[in-house]
């Protein structure tokens, strides 16, 4: 059973400091029992055991809660120590780690559900969605398939269900 406010189960996010090195990073579960993370799809940081990381609960909270992940990274941005990442799951499929920053179309930051993108794309004069800006975020989480992804949860642009 987990000892921390936030979840731990297999899939979930996680802020972590990796031991002897700078810098948050974001971390996914791969297995609960004892606790093990990946930053990177390969390589060293791709199986974290304890001992490896420590976890910084309260940021992974913050993480783990849809509205207020973007404040989150910008937060990190602004204070200027951006969470840094090379999960797939978040769009990073060059097998590097980057640094991670809010997403922000036309000024506007725009959420990672697909009730961010609807309401990001409908025209408020007219209520009806403007598929210019829709289309305008394929792309932003990868790609599924050959085809731009603009959400983490919910139906894709892709075709899929995240």
């Amino acid at each position: 059973m987990s000892e921390f406010k936030c979840s731990t189960k297999v899939g979930s996010l996680l802020i972590v400091q990796i031991t002897d090195r700078g810098g948050n990073y974001v971390a996914e579960v791969i297995e609960e029992e004892p606790l093990r993370l990946k930053v990177t799809e390969t390589g060293p940081f791709s199986n974290l055991k304890d001992g490896d990381f420590v976890i910084r609960e309260d940021q992974s909270c913050f993480a783990q809660d849809e509205s207020a992940s973007q404040k989150l990274l910008s937060d990190a941005v602004e204070k200027g120590s951006p969470l840094l990442s090379g999960l797939a799951s978040l769009g990073i499929t060059d097998g590097k780690i980057h640094e991670l920053f809010p997403v922000v179309v036309n000024n506007e930051k725009v959420g990672s559900t697909f009730e961010n993108v609807l309401n990001y794309s409908i025209d408020k004069n007219s209520r009806a969605i403007d598929l210019l800006k829709m289309s305008s975020l394929e792309g932003r989480y990868g790609s599924n398939g050959g085809r731009g992804c603009d959400v983490r949860s919910g139906p894709c642009s892709c075709g899929a269900w995240h």
